[in-house]
């Protein structure tokens, strides 16, 4: 029997994850997302450099700061992620060990990022 699939369907998902181009456009529009962002909080902290406590805490509340601040975390820890799973899959043979690495990857920047995330909102509404 001969195989009756068309090309488009042998080409789609037979990358050495299974998975297209899904992660590889994560990885670049998460990284466009980052250039701006990245350029204000370098900016922010070069404003910030010898401020007391006082000066930056009120620079938190602002509500543009805090926003920013808001996109900054988890499309950093997104991006690391995804950095760091497609090292995993190239560099680790054995399935198990594949799985069980991206696994806890996962649920460690998922920590991160909601400890961080309730960090800024705390600091930004509470104190």
């Amino acid at each position: 029997m001969g195989n009756f699939k068309t090309r488009l369907k042998k080409v789609k998902g037979l990358g050495s994850a299974h998975s297209g181009v899904g992660g590889w456009l994560a990885l670049r529009i998460s990284a466009l997302a980052l250039i701006p962002l990245t350029i204000w909080l370098v900016f922010g902290m070069l404003h910030l450099i010898g401020s007391d406590y006082a000066h930056v805490i009120s620079w938190l509340k602002n509500p543009i700061n805090t926003l920013l601040l808001l996109l900054v975390v988890p499309f950093t820890f997104y991006h690391s992620y995804l950095g760091l799973k497609e090292i995993v899959e190239d560099y680790i043979h054995s399935e198990f060990w594949k799985f069980y690495t991206i696994i806890k990857l996962k649920l460690f920047f998922i920590l991160i990022t909601v400890a961080d995330l309730f960090a800024v909102l705390y600091i930004s509404f509470k104190l």
